[in-house]
């Protein structure tokens, strides 16, 4: 009876709260978070409070969580629809940009390079099909910036490398390695999930381990993480392209690991030359969606808020899944959704970022 209280008195105080949006110290939970009030910073409070009023009333309702971190501090930690801090969604695609995080692990580990050759890795599939010089020189740095060359499109169903025709396979590596070349590797940048997946694949084959079992222990457990579930393949690999279940608070770590130079707690989990490879500008992806270039599986653009230009990097998964950093103000925003298959949620997502950074100016 008085869980049932307590619960009752919540949800009538969060009732309250989205009908008058306030800006508040987020609580303080046992997840390594400092937490501080909106108005220990220079932010505009009024576009805040607007922000967090269209938050409580969008439709349709699948706004999961808002998180906003400022100088190392998380000021904003909202949930709506029924999500409270400790629920896990899914967020897709943006998993690609964990995997990319924990190859940079890898290849401080010394178990990788940048420049190593994929194929070298797995010669138990020597006999692949379409065999060429190109295909032999595809390397770990090729995989990480899209650009393997080899024929795999998410974007183009008939694509024989699209996640449809290998997704659900036994063996989807070897479906992967027997696909022909599209182009040189290096050449451009194709969005695809074939090369997420193989670089999860090789983390697996040099480590010896899962790619959730070298991420809870090398990532997830260092920061703190709480819950979270990462989808298998049938063979039992992790779903490197995606698929991973995270609270919101631990979709803003993700990000609050690259802004704050590889560090949590004063704890180093990558180093800074680490940081600057994966967000660095390496190929122009204009043509391909609404970011200006690519790093290694985060997408780089600027924002012109108030007559000013402001660089920032992103995750973002299918949803309007997203994690943004910006380094300049030291500000990290991740935005939980689950509008699977609609665009409005990536526009949702930037939208709310827009006005996070327009109050930090």
């Amino acid at each position: 009876m008085r869980k049932y209280f307590f619960f009752l008195f919540f949800l009538l105080g969060y009732s309250f709260v989205v009908a008058q949006p306030k800006l508040y110290r987020p609580p303080v939970l046992t997840d390594g978070w400092e937490t501080d009030t909106v108005a220990s910073f220079p932010l505009d409070t009024t576009i805040l409070l607007e922000l967090l009023k269209e938050a409580a009333n969008a439709e349709p309702f699948d706004l999961r969580g808002l998180v906003v971190v400022k100088d190392g501090k998380l000021i904003i930690d909202e949930y709506y629809n029924s999500f409270f801090w400790e629920n896990i969604h899914d967020i897709r695609s943006a998993g690609k940009s964990v995997t990319s995080i924990l190859a940079l692990i890898a290849v401080e580990k010394g178990l990788l390079s940048l420049d190593t050759k994929i194929l070298s890795l797995f010669p138990e599939y020597a006999d692949h099909r379409h065999p060429s010089a190109a295909k032999s020189s595809i390397t770990l740095k090729n995989l990480l910036t899209m650009s393997s060359g080899l024929d795999a499109d998410s974007d183009n169903p008939s694509s024989p490398g699209n996640e449809g025709n290998w997704l659900w396979a036994k063996d989807y590596v070897r479906l992967i390695l027997d696909l022909p070349m599209a182009f040189g590797p290096g050449e451009r940048y194709v969005y695809n999930s074939a090369c997420a997946m193989l670089t999860g694949a090789a983390i697996e084959k040099v480590s010896g381990k899962t790619l959730e079992e070298f991420a809870r222990e090398h990532l997830f457990e260092p920061m703190e993480f709480g819950d979270f579930f990462w989808q298998k393949t049938p063979a039992g690999r992790t779903a490197a392209m995606g698929n991973i279940y995270l609270r919101t608070r631990d979709m803003a770590k993700i990000g609050y690991v690259l802004a704050s130079g590889g560090k949590w707690k004063g704890r180093q989990i990558l180093t800074p030359e680490s940081v600057k490879a994966i967000t660095t500008h390496y190929l122009d992806i204009a043509n391909y969606s609404a970011a200006a270039g690519y790093g290694f599986m985060w997408y780089l653009n600027e924002a012109k808020i108030k007559d000013k230009s402001i660089p920032f990097y992103f995750a973002s998964g299918n949803g309007g899944n997203k994690i943004f950093v910006v380094p300049s103000l030291n500000l990290v925003v991740a935005v939980g959704q689950t509008a699977y298959g609609y665009g409005y949620g990536h526009r949702r997502a930037h939208k709310y970022f827009e006005m996070i950074l327009e109050s930090s100016l």
